[in-house]
């Protein structure tokens, strides 16, 4: 999460395995990745705004939310 002077939701996000996670976000308003391949299957995290089932593809997630900023 973003914290400190100037920090946003709107530029933040949270990547999480669990539906805490997500929802945790979701509360916070800030943008939610799940991550399938960790705690939980992608039904409990069904809620996030993106998805990826491979830790490798979380960087071309990343860039595709950051683009959307810019």
């Amino acid at each position: 999460m973003a914290s400190g002077p100037g920090a946003v939701p709107e530029e933040a996000l949270i990547a999480g395995d669990s539906k805490f996670d997500i929802a945790a976000g979701r509360n916070a308003g800030v943008t939610t990745v799940a991550v399938t391949y960790g705690y939980r299957e992608k039904p409990y995290l069904a809620e996030a705004a993106h998805a990826t089932a491979e830790f490798r593809d979380l960087p071309a997630v990343l860039d595709r939310i950051s683009s959307k900023l810019i």
